[in-house]
C-alpha cells in the first residue's frame, strides 16, 4: 500500500508509521516536527518525510503531489494530526484559540482528502482513515474546541463514506481512548495536580471509567489502522471504531 500519514512523529502516529513500514508498505510521513523533508528506502519499503503543517492548504496540496510522485500513487490517507488546545471554560476561549484547533483537526483533513482524492480514485483499494477521539462519545468539559472539531471530523467521515462509497472509496474513523505514552502521562500528571493526588491515584481514578481497566498502546491503534487500510476490511466503511477498552465516561 501507498500511504499518506499525518502526525507521524510521535505517539499514535509514530506507532502507525512503524507498523506500516514493518509490514512493507510505502509511507509519506507528514509532521511539522520534522526538521526537513527527506526520502529513504530499504527493507522493501519507502519512507518519505514531509515537514508540513496540515493547516496550510497550499503546502498540503504541494505535498500530496510530491508524495504521489515519489510513491507512484496513493492508496490510503490517514488523518492522525491533531492538537488539544487549551483547557478552559468555553466563555474564556478566544476566537484565535478556537480557530487554531479547528484549523489542524478539521481543516487539515479536509485539505488532505481534497488533494488526495484524484489519486485515490485511481487506486484499486482506496481508503480514508480519520483518527478522532473517544471523547466524541462522552463529551469532555473544558475542551470544547477539541471535542467539537473531532465530532465534526466524525461527521465528515460518515458523510464521505456515503458520498464516495459508490466509487469504492472507503472512509472510517478510529476513536482512541487513553494512551500509554508520554502525552498520556503528561495528561495524567496534569490531572493529578488538579486533584491534589499522586500520579498513580490519578491513573487509578481515570481507569475506573474504562471497562477493561487498562490504557491503550500506540500499537493497538496501529493494528486497527492497518486492518482498516487492508483488503481484509474491503466491505467496512462509514464506521467509528473505538479502541479504548470501552470508555464509559470522562471528566
Amino acid at each position: 500500500m501507498k500511504v499518506i500519514l499525518t502526525g507521524s512523529a510521535q505517539g499514535i502516529g509514530l506507532g502507525i508509521l512503524e507498523l506500516f513500514l514493518a509490514e512493507g508498505h510505502d509511507v509519506a510521513a507528514i509532521d511539522p516536527a520534522y526538521r526537513e523533508s527527506s526520502f529513504g528506502a530499504g527493507r522493501g519499503h519507502r519512507e518519505h518525510r514531509f515537514a508540513v503543517d496540515v493547516a496550510d492548504d497550499k503546502a498540503v496540496n504541494s505535498m500530496v503531489e510530491d508524495a504521489a510522485r515519489e510513491l507512484n500513487g496513493i492508496d490510503v490517507v490517514i488523518n492522525n494530526a491533531g492538537i488539544g488546545g487549551a483547557r478552559k471554560p468555553i466563555a474564556e476561549y478566544t476566537n484565535e484559540e478556537w480557530r487554531v484547533v479547528h484549523a489542524v483537526n478539521l481543516d487539515g483533513p479536509f485539505y488532505l482528502i481534497r488533494s488526495a482524492l484524484p489519486y485515490l480514485r485511481k487506486s484499486s483499494g482506496p481508503s480514508i482513515i480519520n483518527v478522532i477521539t473517544t471523547s466524541v462519545k462522552t463529551g469532555l468539559p473544558l475542551r470544547t474546541p477539541y471535542v467539537t472539531s473531532k465530532a465534526a471530523l466524525l461527521a465528515m467521515t460518515q458523510t464521505l463514506a456515503r458520498e464516495l462509497g459508490p466509487e469504492g472509496i472507503r472512509c472510517n474513523a478510529i476513536l482512541p481512548g487513553a494512551i500509554e505514552n508520554e502525552r498520556g502521562h503528561n495528561l495524567l500528571r496534569a490531572r493529578a495536580g488538579r486533584m491534589g493526588v499522586s500520579f498513580e491515584d490519578a491513573k487509578k481514578y481515570r481507569l475506573g471509567f474504562v471497562s477493561m481497566r487498562t490504557r491503550m498502546r500506540p500499537k493497538d491503534l496501529a493494528e486497527m489502522a492497518l486492518f482498516l487500510a487492508s483488503p481484509r476490511a474491503e466491505r467496512v466503511t462509514g464506521q467509528a471504531i473505538a479502541v479504548d477498552g470501552n470508555v464509559e465516561w470522562e471528566d
